[in-house]
């Protein structure tokens, strides 16, 4: 299992991934810093990689990272990139072998007057429908995992009303229009949880007062659904008014930044921005902001003028492009009663899948499980992870539901599929070796 900390990152290597080590080879832990050989400035979210294993991670934003390697893996290679930047290709021995704790990378040099050209010839529409015919290609089709942290903040009258931290594997099902536009299930990325904690956390469904609050995860795919699948990149493109702000860097990349906004009263009541790398058009930010965003976030519920800021980021692995950071805070009031709540999933590693393609059947199990996960509380890992929570939440935490006994209680819905010769997890559970393997497994 792979964990992220968003001071430095910390890379656990896997069986299947990297070679099981010797109970007797030596490890060897290093920590670099990825710099610009100009400005001896660090370079912020570089990609760390092994191509051979297609794995990746990022480094932080102070360019650091940190690897623990054992003699067996001297040999593997890896690769350190940022877009503007002359990739560092080395192996983990020779990475390990040098004294220097800092990997400069040299600025690449980048023609800008062609580009500017280039920018003055295209409208922003173009722009645009490029980027639309390349978000198969840049948002992957594939399933992959992503390896990160869920943050969710509920705040009454700028008070802490509840807040929830999880670790766990996302399940990120690839950019599939006819799937993602059609059925809301498909536009999830589903999260297997392996670590969750909550603090007092009594507040009300929003559309029910006689039931407690789910997760609200939920809000934050439902917006990526419809600001990313139904949004500027789709059939309702038409309904936008497009400009190019500017032609800028954004992490080390040419970007433009194409600003877009309702055309008129209709469907489209949003605003926002899209970085769109200049060289291959590819989709790196997608900034949106909308003062009615109950149409989607409350269905059935007399919840209005709610206000949202959604705010999406990818970064690039090798020659792909994963899901990286995923935002929204949204505002509104209850009675009078002004509410504030924020989520984020922020992912540190990534790791392509051969998950099978899960059914809507299998979806709508994990989708339950997502939004309303048994509790698991280990505190050993987040003091490991160094993740303590504010001083200034009330911190109820329990350990009323370890891992195992979750299987019992939850009616199947934690980790799918069950393998076809068992009839319940209960009787897997006698099979000890498969029902541990079972439980690791990366679904």
């Amino acid at each position: 299992m792979q964990y992220f900390v968003p001071l430095i990152v910390y890379v656990t290597v896997l069986s299947g991934l990297l070679l099981t080590q010797p109970a007797d080879a030596q490890n060897n832990e290093i920590t670099r810093t990825v710099i610009n050989s100009e400005t001896n400035e660090p370079v912020p979210y570089a990609t760390v990689s092994f191509p051979e294993q297609q794995y990746g991670f990022s480094t932080n934003a102070n360019g650091q990272f940190r690897l623990t390697i054992n003699p067996t893996m001297m040999d593997r290679k890896i690769v350190i990139s940022s877009i503007g930047f002359e990739p560092y290709e080395s192996t983990l021995g020779d990475l390990a072998k040098a004294q220097n704790e800092r990997i400069s990378l040299a600025p690449k040099v980048t023609v800008l007057q062609e580009i500017l050209v280039k920018a003055k010839a295209e409208t922003p529409q173009e722009i645009i429908r490029s980027t639309e015919k390349n978000l198969k290609t840049f948002l992957r089709q594939d399933p992959y995992y992503l390896y990160g942290f869920y943050t969710e903040e509920i705040k009454k009258n700028n008070t802490y009303a509840g807040y929830t931290e999880a670790y766990g594997i996302f399940h990120i099902s690839g950019y599939q229009p006819s799937y993602n536009r059609r059925n809301v299930l498909f536009s999830y990325d589903l999260a297997q949880w392996k670590n969750i904690r909550r603090s007092d956390y009594h507040l009300k469904s929003e559309c029910n007062d006689t039931v407690p609050r789910l997760l609200e995860v939920d809000k934050l795919v439902k917006a990526k659904s419809e600001y990313l699948y139904n949004g500027p990149f789709s059939k309702l493109r038409d309904q936008f008014r497009f400009t190019i702000d500017s032609l800028t860097s954004y992490h080390n990349e040419d970007v433009f930044i194409i600003s877009f906004a309702p055309a008129q009263s209709g469907e489209v009541t949003y605003r926002g921005s899209a970085y769109i790398k200049a060289d291959d058009y590819a989709l790196l930010k997608l900034e949106i902001w909308e003062d009615h965003a109950e149409r989607f976030f409350y269905e059935s519920c007399p919840v209005e003028n709610v206000s949202a800021h959604f705010d999406l980021n990818y970064v690039k692995v090798g020659e792909k492009y994963y899901l990286n950071n995923v935002k929204l805070s949204t505002k509104y009031k209850s009675g009078s009663t002004p509410i504030e709540e924020y989520i984020e999933i922020a992912g540190g590693e990534f790791r392509d899948s051969d998950v099978t393609r899960f059914n809507e059947e299998q979806r709508t199990i994990v989708y339950k499980e997502m939004i309303n996960p048994d509790i698991v509380y280990n505190p050993e890992f987040w003091e490991q992870h160094d993740r303590p929570i504010s001083s200034d939440i009330e911190e109820k935490l329990s350990e009323d539901a370890p891992l195992p006994r979750q299987f019992f209680t939850s009616s199947g819905k934690r980790i799918i599929p069950l393998p076809e010769e068992y009839n319940s997890y209960q009787e897997m559970y006698k099979d000890h070796e498969v029902f541990r393997m079972f439980m690791n497994a990366d679904y």
